[in-house]
């Protein structure tokens, strides 16, 4: 059971948001009952190998890497990499290693993004 409250708060502030939780009989709260948890979602091929061409692009650079992947969270696509390290860390020093700075690297990247922009909107 959730009820809120909302009570005038010192003098010239804001409102004071109160929120006051009952545990019910089968529901249990700890510490991680309002942590920010990522989504666990399963990466696709076409993802994978996305990621694999941010990464030779952009570096270790997430924030970038992260433009490429609107739908993904900056945790996921950092723990992507970790796991793809630990997986296959010949591929990711390779893809580090090989740094391409023309532009058709990003034409082929938007219009992979555009053809899976169009899988999901037929879904």
């Amino acid at each position: 059971v959730v009820s809120e409250l909302e009570a005038d708060g010192p003098s010239e502030e804001a409102p004071v948001h109160y929120r006051r939780v009952e545990e019910g009989e089968h529901q249990k709260i700890n510490s991680h009952s309002y942590t920010n948890r990522c989504p666990k979602e399963r990466w696709s091929k076409a993802e994978t190998e996305l990621f694999y061409s941010a990464l030779s692009q952009f570096g270790l650079d997430f924030t970038m890497i992260g433009y490429m992947f609107p739908n993904r969270q900056p945790r996921q696509i950092k723990n992507k990499y970790k796991a793809e390290n630990s997986r296959n860390g010949k591929r990711v020093d390779a893809a580090l290693r090989t740094r391409t700075s023309d532009g058709q690297h990003y034409r082929d990247i938007i219009s992979t993004l555009d053809l899976a922009d169009n899988d999901e909107d037929q879904a």
